[in-house]
């Protein structure tokens, strides 16, 4: 058992604490893009920024659309 949950751990558990680490912090790149892009935290930003995005409420209608069929 020891085997298994230490691979679902690296595969599984990881990874989503990784991404939500992630989804805290915004990369902003200077200039054209050509520079490095520097990492600055964002807090709830990102996703109060989704929640308020048209394009991103009007995808859910389109999900459960394609869900319905």
């Amino acid at each position: 058992m020891v085997p298994f949950f230490a691979l679902f751990t690296a595969v599984t558990v990881l990874p989503m604490f990784y991404a939500a680490w992630m989804s805290l912090f915004r990369e902003e790149s200077s200039g054209l893009g050509f520079g490095g892009t520097e990492r600055a935290f964002a807090g709830f930003g990102n996703f109060t920024e989704a929640l308020t995005n048209e394009a991103f409420l009007r995808s859910f209608g389109h999900i459960a659309f394609y869900c319905a069929l």
